[in-house]
């Protein structure tokens, strides 16, 4: 009989590990499954990004081909790309430097105040409302954050308006520690007539060799 029951919890204690096994297999593959999605992921976001580049360099093409080397209308190009560098760098600053929490909880009233974007962007963007989440999230945070590198490069200007796109290489800490040093991707659209942002499109949140870049 002993030896019955040392049998029977023997091959009991097997089917148990076998089941641990499988079901750690199975967890391993779910894990396995999701971190493929990921980089599948951040594979197409990096391609959009170096779809930018390309971009900019087609208007540029593009610019010389209809203005035909009109010396008038290059030093038009040169003013209106000037400006729309200008007023977006003041904008990405002012977004991504703060010393606080409630620094950055302050960003999208001090954006408003400088008059820099448009109304209609102000009213549709995300990035220009706080919520109660986000108060919960940064309110008495120790936290920063700051621009390492501010890559713009502009297209061409046509009808008042000169797209703007915007690489942002930048640092987050909390808590005196280093969260990340991200790249966020835009393509803004400076309104010559207005001297404002007219428009934000924003291409995504990329990891980057940035000596590869």
């Amino acid at each position: 009989m002993n030896k019955k029951y040392l049998l029977g919890g023997a091959i009991l204690g097997i089917m148990l590990e076998l089941g641990v096994i499988n079901y750690e297999t199975n967890k391993q593959k779910a894990i396995d499954y999701h971190v493929d999605q990921a980089r599948t992921e951040l594979a197409k976001k990096q391609d959009e990004l170096k779809n930018v580049d390309a971009k900019i360099g087609n208007s540029q093409k593009h610019i010389a081909m209809k203005e035909g080397g009109s010396k008038e209308k290059l030093a038009e190009q040169d003013v209106a790309q000037t400006k729309a560098k200008k007023q977006v760098s003041k904008l990405l600053k002012l977004l991504y430097t703060y010393d606080s929490g409630d620094e950055k909880l302050k960003i999208p009233d001090k954006v408003k105040d400088t008059h820099l974007v448009s109304e209609k962007v102000l009213k549709n963007n995300s990035m220009f409302k706080n919520d109660k989440q986000l108060e919960l999230q940064y309110s008495g945070a120790d936290m920063t954050g700051q621009i390492d590198e501010l890559d713009l490069k502009t297209g061409i200007l046509e009808n008042n308006q000169v797209p703007v796109y915007a690489k942002v290489y930048f640092e987050m800490t909390k808590d005196d520690r280093t969260l990340g040093t991200p790249t966020d991707a835009y393509q803004l659209i400076y309104d010559t007539a207005t001297n404002q942002i007219a428009s934000i499109k924003y291409f995504g949140r990329y990891q980057i060799d940035r000596e590869a870049d």
